[in-house]
């Protein structure tokens, strides 16, 4: 079975379709589609975690040692 197209990266068989920047869309092969990393989701930009617990400070009155 023919491959679709050749991976725009590294010239290998390539299956899956992804648009290109110059608008359009290139051809990718699995290893180079998974080498690109996390992806920013469908909302963009990047997730920050919020520290919703505050930092434990022990009151040295009630703490004993």
């Amino acid at each position: 079975m023919k491959a679709p197209g050749t991976c725009v990266k590294c010239g290998n068989e390539a299956y899956i379709r992804v648009a290109a920047e110059r608008g359009g869309h290139d051809m990718v092969c699995a290893h180079c589609f998974g080498a690109r990393g996390p992806g920013a989701g469908r909302k963009g930009g990047t997730r920050e975690i919020e520290k919703t617990i505050p930092p434990l400070n022990p009151d040295p009155e009630i703490h004993r040692t």
